[in-house]
């Protein structure tokens, strides 16, 4: 018997949630920003949707393409290349999410974040991919050859969307493997993403922030980790418009001015009198920030937390907010967590790392907006449905789906050939070949029929 060949499974279960997504939040006109225009051949839309349900379909890449009729891989591969600009995409999308859905399911009082955080990208045996260098992995405490993924994304305390990105590399031309080329330097949008990539953090965090101003992002708050809660920092984000809440490290080296006196946050901890018992926040007091040649001093809140059996383990959290309680500067800060939860699920579930293997650096650039997009369908998926799932989880329910239908598929497959097979080479009598097949179709479960596609006449010889 010959093999089956599996390239017209029907895998349209999840089709109306990718459509439907595509349709409300607009994505095909951002696609005409982000993408070349085609003359001919297949279109931009298609090949991005085609994109946006690879994870889905637990098959990679290659897999997916030999299963698909339509195109072939290069022809992927050139539109994950020529598409530029994806900043401004993801933030386009993210902030219709927020204004169309998210604000209107949420109460007025809850405050809406953002939030900056980065992640290493690890290439580790890759020597030609484009703009790659060494990064210092601090969850390995090594260094490894890739890229550092900076993200600022916005959350209520119960959504979480992804609003831009900076595929960082390392500034000092000795720790990168591999300089940019192999681009239209004539293209300003692939330009200024090179050029990103050598920008320092603070430069990007305040370029994104002035971004999200621009497009009116509802959001109080910025939160960041102790990575970028420097005073200079915190001064000029409190001149764009936002209220900062952040960790400080403990160190002699970032001082405020408390008393009117320039003090290390260490030394300040160290005069201060300590609330008694076992109180989780020791102490706070009102203190100001250096001021710098751009920007004034601003007012700040200094909390000092520690762990209740064991005082002398203590962390500082600092507001630009001074009329928030001890306690709600904590609770605020609490929401920075579900980064971690954001990349987890990303590079488990999303292929984020190991999703593209080009050595092209759009194209590295465009996987990642696909990824992020992808986890803004599951967010908004997981928001409308009040699904108390964690997105993991609705993932691989949809994954799930996407199986169980590719096995009625395949049964298809099954009863098409065994349809060939008694048209050419079984002599029926009448219709007695029709008959044979009705009755064997009504005895099938219906959950299956309902899938399945037969020819409407069976000729048979008389």
């Amino acid at each position: 018997m010959a093999i089956i060949q599996q390239k017209h499974l029907n895998c349209d279960l999840n089709e109306p949630i990718f459509h439907k997504f595509i349709i409300n939040y607009n994505i095909k006109e951002v696609l005409k920003e982000t993408c070349k225009m085609k003359k001919k051949g297949i279109s931009n839309n298609d090949i991005f949707s085609f994109l946006m349900k690879i994870p889905f379909t637990g098959k990679s890449l290659h897999q997916n393409v030999i299963m698909n009729d339509d195109f072939k891989k290069d022809t992927a591969y050139r539109f994950l290349q020529d598409s530029t600009g994806w900043d401004d995409a993801i933030m386009k999308i993210g902030g219709s999410i927020i204004n169309k859905t998210i604000n209107p399911l949420t109460s007025e009082s809850r405050v809406g974040c953002l939030i900056f955080d980065d992640t290493p990208i690890e290439r580790a045996r890759s020597k030609k991919v484009e703009l790659a260098s060494k990064q210092f992995n601090h969850a390995q405490h090594k260094f490894t050859n890739g890229f550092r993924l900076l993200t600022m994304a916005w959350s209520d305390g119960n959504t979480f969307i992804p609003l831009s990105f900076a595929l960082l590399s390392s500034k000092k031309e000795k720790n990168r493997t591999s300089e940019a080329y192999n681009y239209d330097k004539t293209t300003e949008k692939g330009k200024r993403t090179r050029e990103e990539a050598l920008m320092t953090t603070p430069e990007l965090v305040i370029k994104m922030l002035k971004q999200s101003k621009a497009n009116h992002i509802d959001a109080n708050y910025v939160l960041f980790d102790s990575w970028f809660a420097m005073p200079a920092t915190i001064n000029s984000i409190k001149a764009i418009g936002y209220d900062v809440i952040a960790m400080v490290k403990k160190s002699d080296k970032i001082h405020f001015i408390k008393d009117d006196e320039s003090k290390s946050v260490k030394k300040i901890y160290k005069e201060a009198t300590k609330r008694r018992g076992l109180a989780h926040i020791r102490y706070s007091t009102i203190a100001e920030t250096k001021p710098n040649q751009d920007t004034t001093p601003v007012k700040v809140k200094l909390v000092y937390i520690s762990e209740k059996k064991k005082p002398k383990n203590w962390l500082i959290l600092v507001s630009t907010d001074t009329s928030l309680d001890d306690e709600r500067v904590c609770q605020l800060y609490g929401r920075r967590w579900s980064t971690e939860v954001f990349y987890k699920v990303c590079k488990s579930v999303l292929n984020l790392q190991r999703g593209c293997q080009c050595r092209n650096f759009d194209s590295i650039v465009s996987h990642i907006a696909i990824v992020f997009i992808q986890y803004m369908m599951l967010s908004e998926q997981q928001r409308l449905f009040n699904d108390d799932r964690t997105l993991g989880e609705l993932f691989f329910y949809m994954v799930d789906e996407l199986q169980e239908l590719t096995v009625a598929a395949t049964i298809a497959l099954v009863i098409d050939s065994l349809i060939e097979t008694v048209q050419n080479n079984v002599k029926l009598q009448g219709a007695l070949g029709l008959e044979l097949l009705k009755d064997f179709i009504t005895n099938l479960p219906q959950d299956l029929v309902k899938h399945l596609k037969f020819p409407v006449e069976f000729t048979c010889e008389t």
